[in-house]
């Protein structure tokens, strides 16, 4: 069956020729706002072609984004981001591969997150210090009359501490996001080129772990306790735990679609009267 769409015909077409395959895995990791295409060409060749191609891909990706970061003077941002981001991308694509399961991706990668933040939190705390002083030199070029600046320089220690180990929460959380977007990317077009509908149903059927909502209520208990590991893990948890709520709604909402809206309709004037007009 011939694709149909510009985009299933050049996933198609960069399937069949690994030359034109490594070539946009290049070009796309040259510029900012196209490394995620990169990552999912990368994802799309491990996932329909096997760890071999995929390790291609990743060599190719990851050595023209160092080159081009040591051309332009970013390098540390290049390994302590870019790096991390294609190697766990990789790496999921072909656990998605063999198991065809996105609960055991999520906690493949809750799982990597946490490890990373505790190694940080614990062996590595002056690398937070310098991501948070880093980020007030962001805000200082950007904040010209100081207004923001003005609360930062106000807060305690304490509270600078705090701030700092969230802030890393929220760097994780977004290396974990520039993977699974280009790995839902890549696994949309595989499934629309081989198996019409695979996907669809395998977005609606996610569900999260009830071990993973224990573990979201302990990060809200550790963080209202000031515990700066549990600051750090919480933004992690708490998107998680979002996406399958989502991924229940819809599930709910393509199977009783009637009962869903008038629930959505009603519901918030059961449990939040003094919010609804």
């Amino acid at each position: 069956m011939q694709p149909v769409g510009f985009l299933n015909k050049q996933a198609f077409y960069l399937l069949k020729n690994p030359i034109y395959a490594w070539l946009l895995t290049g070009l796309f990791a040259l510029f900012p706002l196209t490394g995620w295409l990169s990552l999912a060409v990368m994802a799309l060749v491990t996932l329909r072609l096997g760890w071999f191609d995929g390790v291609r891909c990743l060599i190719v990706g990851l050595t023209v984004s160092i080159c081009f970061a040591e051309v332009v003077g970013q390098l540390p941002e290049v390994l302590d981001t870019v790096v991390p981001t294609y190697l766990l991308c990789y790496g999921c694509a072909l656990l998605l591969k063999r198991s065809a399961s996105w609960q055991l991706i999520a906690i493949a990668t809750l799982t990597v997150a946490v490890t990373v933040i505790f190694w940080v939190h614990s062996f590595a705390e002056n690398f937070l210090i310098e991501q948070y002083k880093f980020l007030l030199q962001v805000i200082k070029a950007i904040d010209r009359e100081n207004l923001i600046m003005q609360v930062f320089r106000n807060q305690n220690v304490e509270s600078q501490l705090k701030f700092a180990h969230y802030l890393f929460g929220i760097k994780v959380l977004s290396v974990l996001l520039s993977v699974m977007i280009p790995l839902l990317l890549a696994r949309s077009v595989q499934s629309a080129l081989y198996y019409p509908g695979g996907f669809k149903n395998e977005m609606l059927n996610f569900r999260a772990s009830r071990f993973g909502f224990i573990l979201l209520m302990l990060m809200v208990l550790g963080a209202y306790q000031n515990n700066l590991l549990s600051i750090s893990c919480l933004p992690i948890f708490f998107v998680y735990l979002m996406m399958a709520g989502i991924s229940l709604i819809l599930n709910l909402l393509a199977k009783k679609r009637n009962t869903v809206i008038y629930a959505t309709l009603f519901l918030p004037m059961i449990l939040l009267p003094y919010i609804v007009l």
